[in-house]
């Protein structure tokens, strides 16, 4: 038989187990908030236009990332610092054209190299439509060239083309 527990006992410890309060858990946590002070500001400056010279109608014409023609636009950063550069790049060149002429050149096929050498452009090849992500090394200067190729219809008419390239970097 089981011993059986007064009444009066079991109704006390009721009584007293509703008058103490539940603990709450806790628990926290920390975040660090950072922040790094640049010491270089950023600098991007075009230093030569891409170039395609003379174009004749029918014809195709490609300059190369280490062609005397090929776009170069010098980076400038904070050392040690990691670099995101994007382009808008356009699909076509213009012309102020007579009516009825179509005013526009073909431009694609884009090349890009990075160099941490002005004079060297064979270096590290991208793909200018996707952009490129670059660590600045311990002197923070990066040359990248571009190149591109044109492609004139046999219609094509005379005079000079223009088009934009947009170039953006930031800080990643």
């Amino acid at each position: 038989m089981r011993p059986s527990v007064p009444l009066a006992v079991v109704a006390l410890l009721t009584i007293i187990g509703a008058s103490t309060p539940l603990s709450a858990q806790q628990t926290s946590a920390n975040v660090t908030a950072t922040a790094t002070v640049q010491t270089r500001p950023l600098s991007v400056q075009s230093l030569h236009d891409l170039e395609f010279g003379n174009l004749f109608p029918g014809n195709s014409k490609t300059v190369a990332v280490t062609d005397a023609g090929a776009g170069r636009v010098d980076l400038v950063a904070a050392p040690q610092s990691s670099l995101i550069v994007s382009f808008e790049l356009p699909t076509n060149l213009t012309t102020t054209a007579p009516a009825g002429v179509n005013p526009s050149l073909a431009i694609d096929d884009w090349t890009g190299s990075v160099s941490s050498d002005p004079n060297a452009p064979g270096g590290g090849s991208f793909n200018p439509p996707t952009g490129v992500g670059l660590g600045t090394g311990s002197q923070g200067e990066f040359f990248l060239f571009i190149g591109a190729s044109v492609h004139a219809r046999a219609d094509q008419a005379a005079g000079d083309y223009r088009g934009t390239i947009a170039i953006t970097v930031a800080y990643e």
